[in-house]
């Protein structure tokens, strides 16, 4: 479970130590600052709807970790932080074929993104509680 542990592999002693929350708060910052370079209108529009669901992606997983003890509670949110991730893939898309990024930003943004999904999918699987 290296994706749900931090990098040294300790055991899990609180939400920062998750390394999914840790990707998907790098990828909501790096989302935000993405975004607030939009021209306006898709600002306020797709970019708006882009920093919601990147953001959803670690308050999901907060709010599920707040719920650990229960291991049911904790993946129905880890699969609404996922379901975030996929909305969030379209998203990207969208903005690339509008042309609000480029070919390379998208690039790197969705393999981020694809990564963390990938990651959020083993930890629902493989998560056994406390």
């Amino acid at each position: 479970m290296s994706e749900v542990r931090s990098p040294n592999e300790q055991p899990i002693r609180s939400l920062k130590s998750l390394r999914v929350y840790q990707m998907a708060m790098d990828l909501a910052v790096e989302i935000k600052t993405l975004t607030l370079g939009f021209p306006v209108f898709a600002r306020n529009e797709l970019g708006r709807q882009m920093r919601l669901s990147a953001e959803s992606i670690p308050a999901n997983i907060a709010e599920g970790y707040g719920r650990s003890r229960y291991e049911a509670d904790f993946k129905r949110f880890l699969v609404n932080a996922l379901g975030s991730c996929t909305e969030l893939g379209c998203q990207l898309e969208l903005a690339l074929r509008h042309g609000y990024i480029a070919q390379e930003t998208y690039g790197k943004l969705d393999e981020l993104r694809d990564h963390l999904g990938r990651s959020l999918h083993v930890m629902i699987e493989k998560w056994r509680g406390w």
